[in-house]
Formats: structure tokens, C-alpha cells, sequence
């Protein structure tokens, strides 16, 4: 019973402090949002960054934030994520694990579309290094990069309680991963880093929410 009792205050506290930074990280995207489309201020911070970031261009580091950029890509993601899903269920019998993948992917790229289209901004017309298309705010590789490598790291932390190492390879690896794959956006000249940083607030919501959303289905489980 004692045992019971403390597992379930322990679920309590992870589900109450994961919703304050969830609504808080929301909270702060529709701050952001308004800051950016309510006047050309922040522009002058964009700009200063997308400068300071670009006074390192070289070919060896525009080769290098071409692959970092790649791994951002849903059609990298959605590869790798199949094979992990089939993994998943058919050697380790992880079905509800796979199913929040799945929800966290491209519930964020849902999510991401839907922001892009309501919001509208377009990309930057200068400093390009290479050219995209479509709206810019959020940015989406930032954005399905924290769902997919943010998810999958915490599942596999999850599964590995006695892999210390691992886990905190994880914790590092993960949020290095979407740092870089953000940096490489505005390296780019394809993204302002205010669109980088909605995404890092929007994308950290929904993921957590996901979070949440899996150790719920968990924990209840482990009762029946």
C-alpha cells in the first residue's frame, strides 16, 4: 500500500509540474506571436543574431549545417521512425509507446501547418544561403525535431531505468540535436530566429503534453 500511495503522489507532482511548463511555454509562444506580429521591432534582434551566426560562413560550415538541417526534415523522420516503430512493437511489444510517437510527430506537424497557415510570414528575402518556399513562422524542422528526438529520447529513458549512461547521453544528445538543427535554420538564411524560438515554445509544449499524455496510459496501466 505504501508503495502505491508514493507512486501515485510521484505520478501527481510529474503531471502538475509538466502542465505549469506546459502553459507556461504557451503563454510565452502567444507573448511571442503577438511581439512578432504586432510591430517590426523585434526585427532589429533577428537581424543582429541572423549577422552574428552568418559572420561564420564558410563552405566547410555551410556543408555541415546542410546535414544538420537534413535530419530536420519529415522525410528523414519519417523513415527512421518506422523503423523504430517496427521495432517497437514487434520485437519489444511497445504499442503504446508507439502510438505516442506517432501522436507527438505528427500531431506537431499538424499543429506546425496549421500556425504556418493561420499566421503567414514569410520567410527572409535576404541573407539566404540556400532558398526554401512556404511561411516561415514557426520554423517546422525545429518544430518536428523536439517531437520526434524529444519523444524518442524520453521513451527509451523511460524503458532503461537502470542505464544511467545512456540516459544521460540522452539528456544531452536530444536537446543538442534540436539546438542544432535550429541554428542551422537561421545559419541558412531560411528562417528569423524569432521563428526558431515560437517553435522551441510551441514544440516543448506539445511534446511535453505527449510526455504526459504516456505516462498517464503507463501508470494507469501498471494499476489493472
Amino acid at each position: 500500500m505504501r508503495i502505491i500511495e508514493v507512486s501515485l503522489t510521484r505520478f501527481r507532482k510529474v503531471i502538475i509540474v509538466g502542465t505549469i511548463i506546459t502553459i507556461a511555454l504557451l503563454l510565452f509562444f502567444a507573448y511571442w506571436t503577438d511581439v512578432v506580429f504586432s510591430s517590426e521591432e523585434h526585427l532589429q534582434f533577428d537581424l543582429a543574431i541572423i549577422e552574428w551566426v552568418q559572420s561564420f560562413v564558410s563552405d566547410s560550415a555551410t556543408t555541415a549545417f546542410i546535414v544538420i538541417t537534413e535530419i530536420g526534415y519529415i522525410y528523414v523522420i519519417i523513415p527512421v521512425m518506422l523503423g523504430v516503430l517496427g521495432f517497437w512493437i514487434f520485437k519489444k511489444k511497445h504499442y503504446w509507446e508507439s502510438v505516442m510517437l506517432v501522436v507527438c510527430v505528427l500531431g506537431g506537424d499538424l499543429i506546425k501547418v496549421s500556425l504556418k497557415n493561420i499566421l503567414q510570414r514569410q520567410r527572409p528575402d535576404f541573407l539566404q544561403v540556400v532558398t526554401e518556399s512556404g511561411f516561415s513562422f514557426p520554423s517546422g524542422h525545429t518544430m518536428v525535431s523536439i517531437t520526434f528526438y524529444g519523444m524518442l529520447a524520453y521513451i527509451i529513458w523511460l524503458n532503461m531505468p537502470h542505464r544511467k549512461g545512456l540516459r544521460i547521453t540522452l539528456a544531452i544528445l536530444a536537446p543538442v540535436i534540436v539546438v542544432a538543427v535550429g541554428i542551422s535554420r537561421i545559419y541558412l538564411g531560411v528562417h528569423y530566429p524569432s521563428d526558431v524560438i515560437a517553435s522551441f515554445a510551441v514544440g516543448g509544449a506539445w511534446l511535453i503534453t505527449c510526455m504526459l499524455a504516456l505516462n498517464s496510459i503507463r501508470y494507469y496501466k501498471s494499476k489493472n
